[in-house]
């Protein structure tokens, strides 16, 4: 089994995430509900065009309640289905969660990662801005 990264994107460019996912040998699976951004570049579309393969919409591990429309927590959309995705992914390369949230401890990544490791027994990396910037820049390890 490989490892599962997490990632939040703001702060970074696509370009940096694109190195690390090459660095890594990694797909980066997006797990936002609606991958969609104010800033173009991390919309769907753009994404899909600029990373090609190692790009992936996994909607079924985006937060339906990322408006707090129903109090306080995660909702994940259909944890079975996107675990079993990302599994079936892992099993051939390492996969980066992505969303735009830069803290991990406050974001659905986690609890999203955390159901993925339950699952498989993969390792879980969070990475931050400072190692995004050291693997796209060709440094390796952490």
């Amino acid at each position: 089994m490989h490892i599962l990264y997490t990632v939040g994107y703001t702060g970074l460019t696509p370009a940096a995430l694109l190195a690390t996912a090459s660095a890594l040998n990694a797909v980066i699976a997006d797990i936002r509900i609606a991958p969609r951004s104010r800033n173009p570049v991390w919309n769907k579309k753009w994404l899909l065009e600029a990373w090609g393969p190692h790009y992936i919409h996994v909607s079924e591990l985006g937060n339906r309640n990322y408006k707090g429309e129903f109090g306080e927590g995660t909702l994940l959309v259909d944890v079975e289905t996107g675990v079993t995705r990302i599994a079936d992914l892992l099993a051939r390369q390492p996969v980066i969660l992505m969303c735009a949230c830069v803290d991990a401890a406050s974001c659905h990544r986690t609890p999203a990662a955390e159901a993925v490791a339950a699952f498989t027994g993969a390792e879980v990396v969070h990475l931050s801005a400072a190692d995004i910037e050291r693997l796209a820049s060709g440094q390796q390890g952490f």
